[in-house]
């Protein structure tokens, strides 16, 4: 039999490992982003590599080795304990009226997510990840009447980061409940400097430090039918089941609820000078505050989606599944931390993709082959008219995706032990803005990579 005190132990660890990387992730600095500028900076859709490759499909999608955080009724699928982190390296080429293009690039932590199933029927997940992030230098030249020509600079960086506890419970059938109760915190840094170029005027600066620390909550729901399409994938060498049903139709659907965060802000306006080696000397305080409370008010979301596809139904794989999204959030509703009128519009995102494993997609229904018709090949597309508008007009950010992820099992003398652990990349090609009106256009190639850790815990053996 095997002893407890094991799975404890893993437990624990990963509670430290969440906590490490919760410390770690408020050093990161995310973007580069001038559109992070607006409201809480870019949103972070919390999409993990397997569905960044399906163009951030999340609403329909159910898996027994995978945490999809996009809807927390997907818990009730869960099989076995997983474990589930990746990073992400983003390539960026912005370009505007009148300017050469410019290339920036970064990378990061970009989620972490424990799943296990309690009960046949319950299943509970946890993840940190960016809720949104912050990262930018943007310089414009004016020739202001009295002042002469000036130079604006504004710079911001940070972000706000979740920590999500989620259940869901399968009521009836193939209906499954979920709510997700996220814990957001973090602090955005941003300055706003005006630099003269008569040295008789002093640089003038104001910094403001918000921090932000409270809770929020999303549900969703899910409704899978399954059906016998008499074409049933047999597994060689595998004995049949009892629910040889192998095709299946998953109906999901979220909603955000708007919250209230939390906030204190600290500012403070001075004026300073530069010194010969290029050093600020500050000057004049103008203003300063410390530690004022207020609020920022999120908006609320929706989201629907359907899934399409065939499973293998002796194994823990799907053959083939294809899904359509559709996502709006209300951010017109949005409220900053002073409280004026919020300059964002309503959102929408469309996103459609799916996966296929030639193994078992096209036939050869061999367990065992070779190796790169056993991978899971992901695919997809988007678009989403953003919250950001430049003169009447939204700006767009759309493209296509593709994604792979690579099986690996890790050896075991357990018997009847499972582990279905991949390797998991994914790409997105991307085109966000336009080039007018002074707006901005981003070319960008976004790299995920992640790995998922499978396995099945408190079991016990009659020997050993």
């Amino acid at each position: 039999y095997t002893t407890m005190w094991i799975r404890h132990k893993v437990a624990l660890g990963a509670t430290i490992l969440f906590l490490i990387i919760s410390e770690f992730a408020q050093g990161q600095i995310n973007s580069v982003s001038p559109f992070s500028l607006f409201g809480l900076g870019d949103k972070s859709n919390g999409l993990f590599a397997q569905q960044q490759g399906m163009g951030g499909v999340n609403q329909a999608l159910r898996s027994p080795y995978s945490v999809n955080l996009g809807n927390p009724a997907s818990y009730s699928s869960l099989k076995l304990a997983t474990l589930d982190f990746g990073g992400v390296q983003k390539f960026v080429w912005q370009s505007s009226n009148g300017s050469d293009p410019i290339s920036n690039s970064t990378g990061y932590f970009n989620y972490l997510a424990l799943g296990f199933p309690l009960t046949e029927n319950w299943g509970m997940g946890f993840a940190i990840t960016p809720y949104s992030i912050v990262g930018y230098d943007i310089r414009s030249s004016v020739e202001e009447p009295d002042y002469g020509n000036t130079v604006y600079r504004y710079t911001g960086q940070g972000g706000v980061n979740k920590v999500v506890w989620g259940n869901s419970y399968r009521v009836y059938k193939g209906l499954s409940l979920g709510i997700n109760a996220s814990y957001l915190f973090g602090t955005t840094d941003t300055r706003r400097d005006a630099l003269f170029t008569d040295p008789s005027i002093d640089y003038t600066r104001l910094q403001t430090e918000t921090t932000v620390s409270d809770f929020g909550f999303d549900a969703g729901f899910q409704w899978e039918h399954t059906w016998d399409s008499k074409k049933n994938i047999k597994v060689r060498g595998e004995s049949n089941t009892k629910d040889d049903n192998d095709m299946f139709f998953v109906l999901g659907g979220t909603y955000g609820f708007g919250s209230e965060l939390r906030s204190k802000q600290s500012g403070v306006a001075y004026t300073y000078v530069l010194s010969n080696t290029g050093n600020e000397i500050p000057l004049d305080t103008g203003s300063l505050y410390v530690d004022r409370s207020g609020s920022i008010k999120l908006p609320t979301s929706f989201g629907l989606g359907f899934s399409y596809g065939r499973r293998v139904p002796e194994l823990l794989v799907n053959a083939w599944m294809i899904e359509a999204d559709i996502q709006t959030t209300q951010w017109s509703g949005f409220v900053p931390f002073d409280g004026s009128p919020s300059s964002l519009t309503d959102s929408y995102r469309l996103s459609a993709g799916g996966y296929f494993i030639p193994n078992f997609a096209f036939g050869n229904q061999s367990r065992r082959g070779n190796y790169f018709e056993t991978i899971k090949y992901r695919f997809g597309t988007f678009y989403e008219k953003t919250n950001i508008t430049f003169d009447s007009q939204s700006v767009p950010d759309y493209g296509f995706t593709f994604g792979m992820d690579l099986p690996f099992r890790a050896k075991s003398v357990d018997p009847g032990d499972v582990k279905l652990s991949t390797i998991n990349v994914g790409i997105v090609f991307g085109r966000r803005g336009f080039v007018n009106s002074g707006s901005v256009q981003e070319d960008y190639i976004n790299l995920y990579f992640g790995i998922n850790l499978n396995d099945k815990w408190f079991r016990k053996f009659k020997y050993r």
